[in-house]
Parts: C-alpha cells; structure tokens; sequence
C-alpha cells in the first residue's frame, strides 16, 4: 500500500511535474519539426483540465442515446505513438449503452488518403459515412427549400393583401371590419417573418453538414485494433438531436464486417 503524501509533498510534487513538462514543451517549441507537437499536447492539457473539473458534475442521461453503428466525433486527446488521437470520428461498438452510462466503446476511424495503407487489421468502410450524411444533407436541403417556398409565398399574398386593405383604408374613415382585417394581416406577416427567421437557423445547421461532408469524402477506415472504451465527456457530436451526426449510423452490413474482423482478431 503507498504512502499517503501530506499536503506539502503533494505540492513539491506538482511543482515539479509542472516544472518539468514546461521545460519540455519549450523544448519541443524550439525544434521546427516538433513546434506543431508542442501547440496539440498544450491544446489537449486544457482539454483535460476541462474535463476534469466537470466531471463530478458530469451527466450523461442529458445528453442523447447511443446504439451500436452510431457515428459520433470524439476527442481523444494527444495519444502516443501510432494510437489514434485528436477530434475524430468513431463507430459506436456497444450493443446496450445505457442512456446514464458515463462511459461508451467506440471503434476509431481514420480518413483513406493515397499515402495511408489499408492494413490487414483495419476494415475498409469506403464512402458509407460520406454517402450516408449527405442523404441527411440531401433530403434536409430538399424540406428546407420547399418550407421556404412556401412561406414566402404566403407572406408575398399577405402583403399584398395588406397593401390593399391599407388602401381601402386610406380613402375616407374605414369601416371596424377593415380594420381588424389590417391589425391581423399584421400580426399574420410578423408570424410568417418569425417562421422564416427560423429557417435561416436550419440553413446555419445544413452550412455545418456541407462542412463535415468535406472531411469526409474520401472515404474511411475503421481502426479495429484501437477499440477503446472513453468517457462521454469526450463526445463532440452528436449530443443531441439537432447535432450534425445525429441519426448517421452504419449498415447491419457494414456491422457484421466488423463483427467478423473482431472474432478474427480477439475471439478464440
């Protein structure tokens, strides 16, 4: 059983880690080639410290379900060696996660690129993720251009109608029904405005797909071998339902690929 520091020797050493990874990473900053490492292992610290002090208030049943094939963004911080690190996207691997389970095992992936070979341990996804987000993108582009339409179109007869009763109304003192008929058509175009401001948000949300689409084009590789278990701290997107990955999630086919290429690897 270890010793139990007192408060002094807990502060010496601090003090000294502290000292010695300043020393390091200044360093690293004046080495052109390890400068960029410096920057990412600073950026990850703050991240940690973060994550840190929120997890005691930390709690997952707020944030949505997960299912096995679901594709989410996780950060997985500045990692060693040849272990997958950074915000990437990962496949969901449990079969039965918890709506208030703090923690969620996740299949890293990483980007198909000419020089990255595809090994013998990783499974080729191809453009599955690419093709699936872009369906969302797709069909949500389709319902916002024809919800836009629409309202627009309603709003351009209620202005004119409008235009009209102000006119009636200009000449001589209108009638009480006249009136009303002004007061509502008013408060009818400031709903219908509302509405419209409310669709520039979704076009905001679809700007956010178009830019994920991006990264993702040339297609993915699923890291089986770096199967990893991480706290839902770590979950960037999707949170909620409004979130860009949201409903994105892989085929039972793509699954089963999976499935086979973890039996090959770890199961007896």
């Amino acid at each position: 059983m270890s010793k139990i520091k007192t408060k002094e020797e807990i502060q010496v050493h601090k003090d000294e880690t502290i000292s010695n990874l300043s020393s390091f990473l200044d360093s690293l900053i004046q080495t052109p080639t390890d400068a960029k490492r410096a920057d990412l292992i600073s950026y990850w610290l703050k991240d940690f410290q973060l994550y840190i002090s929120q997890e005691k208030s930390f709690d997952a049943s707020k944030i949505k379900s997960y299912k096995r094939g679901d594709v989410i963004k996780v950060n997985l911080g500045f990692n060693i060696g040849s272990e997958q690190g950074g915000l990437r996207y990962a496949i969901v691997l449990d079969k039965n996660n918890k709506h208030n389970s703090k923690t969620i095992t996740v299949i890293p992936l990483t980007s198909i690129k000419e020089e990255r070979k595809i090994y013998e341990r990783d499974v080729d996804l191809g453009r599955e993720l690419y093709n699936r987000l872009k369906s969302k993108y797709d069909t949500s582009l389709e319902k916002l251009n024809k919800e836009r339409d629409k309202y627009n179109n309603t709003l351009n007869t209620a202005q004119l109608l409008l235009n009209a009763l102000k006119s009636l109304s200009s000449k001589g003192d209108p009638e009480q029904s006249v009136k009303h008929a002004i007061t509502h058509t008013q408060k009818f175009i400031t709903t219908q405005t509302e509405v419209l401001s409310a669709l520039r948000d979704e076009e905001t949300y679809l700007e956010r797909i178009k830019f994920e689409l991006q990264r993702m084009k040339d297609g993915s590789i699923a890291k089986i071998e770096q199967i990893t278990t991480i706290s839902k701290q770590r979950i960037f997107d999707p949170k909620g339902s409004k979130d860009v990955l949201s409903g994105i999630q892989f085929s039972n086919t793509t699954m089963d690929k999976i499935n086979d290429k973890i039996k090959e690897l770890y199961i007896f």
